[in-house]
């Protein structure tokens, strides 16, 4: 962990309603809490590219620039380029971690924020949904999602973007990275591009979209929710896994 560097694109508007890093979330909560749940309308979820083209059929041509999207509220995750890395943006501001041939951290900054599939939804606000409380792994905090989203009267039929925080006692974590010259991908070669990380005992952010009806879209098949981790130092990645023996807090994006 201790020589991950981290790339961070910090794309900001002079704007009192974009905050840096994770801030308009418990802003938001301030400001909205009282608010009527089952007026909420979850803000639209939005892809491009298809996870199922790039594992079973070796689509890495490129389908998104997130860089030509409007940054105002923007929540998107994603893979980076041919799959060199990982994105997250999280109201407007942009996370990039890379790792390069020698297993460091590339930090250059990229001139475009692109890759072959990403979900993004732009989020008017935060609203607080609750806390989700021992969580055994990531199948367990999809299913505790879905409850807690329907329990304050929202759809949980219809996608939505979230964010939460809290301390984990376990993060299983990884950036893609794809040798450049390996043209051809397949499901073996998707796991052996991943590097693993862990986390432990620590505060951590976790953004994300929990959705039905992206399974092989954004989401693995049977899986309902695509989630990236902000780490205290900045780093991010794909989260593959996670332990809470407490609780965490969880906002929903309208």
């Amino acid at each position: 962990m201790e020589r991950m560097k981290v790339v961070k694109v910090l794309m900001v508007f002079i704007s009192a309603g974009v905050l840096f890093f994770g801030c308009a979330p418990r802003q938001q909560e301030q400001n909205n809490a009282g608010g009527e749940a089952n007026q909420w309308i979850p803000a639209e979820v939005h892809s491009a590219g298809a996870l199922r083209q790039v594992m079973a059929m070796g689509d890495l041509n490129l389908h998104i620039r997130a860089d030509t999207l409007d940054l105002t509220g923007l929540i998107a995750v994603g893979p980076l380029g041919r799959l060199q890395g990982e994105v997250s943006i999280l109201d407007g501001v942009t996370y990039i971690t890379r790792i390069d041939e020698n297993g460091e951290a590339n930090t250059q900054l990229p001139d475009r924020v692109e890759g072959p599939f990403m979900a993004w939804a732009h989020v008017q606000s935060w609203e607080p949904l609750g806390e989700l409380f021992s969580i055994a792994d990531l199948k367990d905090l999809e299913q505790q999602l879905a409850v807690l989203a329907q329990d304050r009267g929202v759809d949980s039929g219809r996608p939505f973007p979230f964010f939460i925080t809290g301390v984990v006692e376990q993060l299983d974590w990884h950036v893609i990275s794809k040798p450049l010259d390996e043209l051809e991908h397949s499901h073996d070669l998707h796991k052996q591009a991943k590097v693993s990380f862990q986390y432990a005992n620590g505060e951590v952010e976790l953004l994300g979209f929990y959705s039905r009806k992206h399974e092989g879209i954004f989401t693995h098949m049977g899986d309902y929710i695509h989630v990236h981790a902000i780490l205290p130092d900045g780093s991010t990645g794909h989260v593959d896994n996670l332990l809470v023996q407490g609780s965490v807090r969880v906002w929903i994006g309208i």
